[in-house]
């Protein structure tokens, strides 16, 4: 009997269509005494352990799981009773635990008190809060129907109340608990007042009920299980399943109230659902639809969102009635700007809607029409500007309007021509102030511009080769190329002439490779006045190799090979920017070309008309003209500080080495021109001495050489602007 079971952890009294598990009112305390034992087994935790405590007991038939852990000082953790499970936090009391069971909205409290080797818990009556509605279906053997049943709520301390329904009929009952059973009188009316008693027993999960002179039994599990599973659903918001459960519920007992409030739950929101989408789609026969069959389910919290979707369809609906008539408006006065807006606004609050696009598509007609009127005025009057303009509004309204696009090309095409004639114009009249001042290089510059807009401008073409011509170096006059700010490339014009290469035997230091013979040289050149400095080698090949730093140092430690490359560099920009004459390139000076460049017409040691007055010591003469071991203090020195020769070249003694054309051979005995470079040998030669170099080698026709690919802070270079070898 259900004495015998409801001991073994709680006691629970029906609250608001719901159960109150029992502590200062307990009617089973006995039975709960005489369960010791068998709660000995299940409920040994103690309160301390850092470990989750479960407590289970039973009550008519139900089980009761209170699950705690520990968190901080305190306790949290659930209570589970009859399908429905309730938050719980606790903390330590006199005794056991004391704590609230519930929402922070609804919620009771509640003590845990251990009594020997069981724990009892102790529930105050819940505030308003409906913990379970408990419906109990009785078998009517004598009859072989069901359908009777009976719930349960509770009112006052210690009292239940409730109907009992069978066939049809609701009987209202109160009762009391004693002795293990619900003892009570039910009525057959509400004013009745003949009062039948009946007393309610349960054991495990059967129930039965006694009244007059019969006894039926119910099998609670099936309905019972499918409202747990409903009502578990109901809570995760799984509404498929809330609906299947309830329907099998509604199957068994078709006028079971909860099956059928989770049933339209359900439903309500299935509809809910459609109603928000139809919402967002702007679906207002849609919405006010659902929205109404909302309201017709039951009254539920949701009714309030229906309503407010009912008055949003008639506010919504009402606004598009509004703005369809003063699209109509508008088109009675041709203002189809104002109908195209109107009937837009519209379409924003109801998609789709006929009439609107009617407007709409009337609405662009109109202006394409009135829009391509002007285009074509526009384009008998040249105004190529509007023209284009019109031809856009166009194809903003109707994109793939053919006739709209050609004029709209068209128009473009004859700005283009009007924006090419002007520019033309413009880049004519500072070309002609450019040639009035001889400012070739702004002249060549206009002149090109004219030329990329119209190759074949006839004018253009003119004023760039009069700049070309201007530009071009002339023979006799010195070169100043602008390499960068305040970068410059300086040479001078050497003319052609034979003269006698190598040294007479008598003169102080001579090698006997220094054979005098006669050369002609057939061309003349242009020669650096400096050797190449840091800046100027920086400029053309992005680097700086020197050892001794410093952008009017020369550059040092360049290979024949990378002198070279310099030369076809300066060359190629040279030619870039149309100041190249033909047939002359950039390259280093042959042997012939830096003795006669050097000499300047002397016949002497030095250029200076002055011989060596030591080979290997201190000489005054060369002091004069160039940096070498006695006075350059073991470095190089800025280019221009010493004497230049006879026709202005600077440190052609000393300073650095320099890199001839040429391969190093043996000389000629006999008289030779300067048209070829020899060809044989793997050396390259160098000319004048260095800030390393005693004063023999510093000489006029003193030769030295090296690899191409030798490099060290002794050898730079010069250019010269020479005819192509």
């Amino acid at each position: 009997m259900v004495t015998r079971y409801i001991g073994y952890f709680l006691a629970a009294l029906l609250c608001w269509s719901g159960a109150v598990l029992a502590g200062e009112f307990n009617p089973f305390e006995e039975e709960v005494k005489k369960g010791e034992k068998e709660l000995d087994a299940l409920l040994v935790n103690p309160f301390d352990l850092d470990v989750e405590n479960d407590f289970n007991g039973r009550y008519l038939g139900k089980t009761v799981d209170l699950r705690l852990k520990p968190e901080g000082e305190s306790f949290v953790g659930t209570l589970k009773f009859h399908g429905v499970t309730y938050p719980v936090e606790a903390r330590k009391g006199q005794g056991g635990l004391i704590g609230t069971v519930g929402s922070v909205e609804q919620h009771t409290t509640f003590n845990l008190k251990k009594r020997g080797n069981i724990y009892l818990i102790q529930i105050d009556e819940f505030k308003d809060m409906l913990i379970e509605q408990t419906f109990l279906e009785l078998d009517e053997t004598h009859k072989g129907e069901k359908g009777t049943k009976v719930i349960f709520s509770y009112r006052k301390s210690g009292e239940y109340a409730g109907t009992v329904e069978y066939k049809g009929q609701s009987m209202p009952f109160t009762g009391k608990l004693a002795g293990g059973a619900l003892e009570g009188k039910m009525k057959l009316s509400l004013t009745s007042t003949n009062e039948i008693p009946f007393t309610v027993e349960a054991e495990d999960d059967t129930l039965t009920f006694q009244t007059g002179g019969f006894e039926d039994k119910l099998n609670m599990p099936v309905v019972s299980k499918l409202l747990e599973s409903a009502h578990n659903a109901e809570w995760r918001e799984d509404w498929e399943l809330v609906q299947t459960e309830a329907e099998k519920i509604l199957r068994i007992e078709k006028d079971n109230v909860e099956a059928k409030r989770l049933f339209n739950k359900s439903q309500m929101v299935k509809l809910l659902r459609k109603a928000r989408q139809a919402k967002k789609d702007k679906n207002w026969d849609q919405l006010e639809e659902y929205a109404n069959s909302i309201l017709a389910i039951t009254i539920t919290p949701e009714q309030v969102e229906a309503k407010q979707m009912l008055a949003l369809v008639k506010e919504e609906v009402g606004k598009a009635k509004n703005l369809l008539g003063e699209a109509n408006v508008a088109k009675d006065n041709k203002d189809w700007v104002q109908v195209k807006e109107k009937a837009e606004q519209v379409l924003e609050i109801i998609p789709n809607q006929p009439e609107a696009r009617e407007l709409i598509e009337l609405s662009l007609q109109e202006m394409v029409e009135k829009y391509l009127a002007d285009a074509q005025n526009a384009k008998e009057q040249k105004d190529w500007v509007t023209l284009k303009s019109d031809a856009e509004t166009i194809l903003s309204l109707k994109k793939d309007h053919s006739e709209a696009m050609s004029l709209r090309d068209e128009a473009q095409t004859e700005m283009d021509k009007q924006a090419r004639l002007e520019k033309i114009e413009k880049y004519l009249k500072e070309a002609w102030i450019a040639k009035d001042e001889k400012d070739w290089i702004t002249l060549k510059s206009k002149a090109e511009l004219i030329l990329a807009l119209e190759a074949g401008h006839g004018e253009a073409g003119q004023l760039r080769e009069l700049a070309i011509a201007e530009l071009m170096p002339k023979e006799g006059e010195p070169i100043v190329i602008q390499l960068d700010k305040g970068v410059t490339l300086e040479m001078v014009w050497i003319k052609p002439e034979t003269f006698t290469m190598g040294s007479p035997k008598r003169e102080r230091g001579r090698e006997k490779l220094e054979i005098q013979h006669e050369v002609t040289l057939n061309k003349g050149y242009w020669m650096g006045i400096y050797e190449v400095t840091q800046a100027q080698y920086k400029y053309v090949m992005n680097i700086n190799p020197s050892g001794f730093q410093g952008a009017d140092l020369p550059v040092e430690c360049v290979s024949w090979n990378e002198a070279m490359e310099f030369c076809r560099k300066l060359t190629e920009q040279e030619r870039a920017a149309g100041r190249l004459p033909l047939g002359y390139t950039y390259t280093l000076p042959t042997e012939a070309q830096w003795e006669y460049a050097c000499r300047a017409e002397t016949t002497t040691a030095l250029n200076s008309g002055m011989k060596i007055t030591s080979e290997t010591g201190a000489c005054r003469n060369l002091d004069k003209v160039g940096w070498y071991d006695k006075n350059s203090d073991s470095k190089t020195h800025p280019v221009g500080q010493k004497q230049a020769n006879n026709w202005g070249l600077y440190d052609m003694h000393g300073n650095v080495w320099e890199w001839c054309l040429d391969l190093y051979e043996d000389y000629s005995t006999s008289s030779t021109a300067d048209t070829k470079v020899p060809d044989a040998g793997s050396n390259r030669v160098n000319r004048g001495g260095s800030w390393s170099s005693c004063a023999k080698f510093c000489r006029s026709a003193n030769r030295g050489y090296c690899t191409p690919d030798f490099r060290c802070t002794l050898i730079g270079f010069r250019v010269v602007l020479s005819p192509a070898q």
